[in-house]
């Protein structure tokens, strides 16, 4: 495996931590964080330190609509929805958002194969 695959591995699973810690899944979140360390991963630290807010009605309301736009390959849309929340900052310096990006428009690139229809 090489080096920027395994740190880019240590970046996807402080992605799954935050999620799992967004959800309050407390013990899956210990477990994740028994199990990497059982298996030697490591998991990215957070850049800021802090726990992504549980309660918030707007985000839970944007990625449930982000969701259901990559679920039906609604590219155009899903990447308005993606431009209007995601910050310059994110979008242009993290590196996690810039290879999720990238990786999001290989997604959307074969959903038509994937899924054998042609919705833009």
């Amino acid at each position: 495996m090489s080096g920027s695959l395994v740190a880019f591995e240590s970046e996807l699973n402080a992605i799954v931590k935050e999620y799992l810690e967004f959800a309050g899944y407390e013990r899956a979140v210990s477990s994740f964080e028994t199990e990497c360390s059982e298996k030697g991963k490591t998991i990215s630290p957070s850049k800021k330190g802090a726990k992504p807010p549980r309660t918030n009605s707007r985000l839970l309301a944007v990625q449930n609509e982000m969701v259901q736009l990559f679920q039906y390959g609604k590219r155009v849309e899903f990447f308005k929805v993606w431009e209007e929340n995601l910050g310059d900052s994110v979008k242009n310096e993290d590196s996690v958002a810039m290879k999720l990006e990238f990786y999001l428009y290989i997604y959307f690139a074969i959903y038509p194969m994937i899924r054998g229809m042609g919705d833009e």
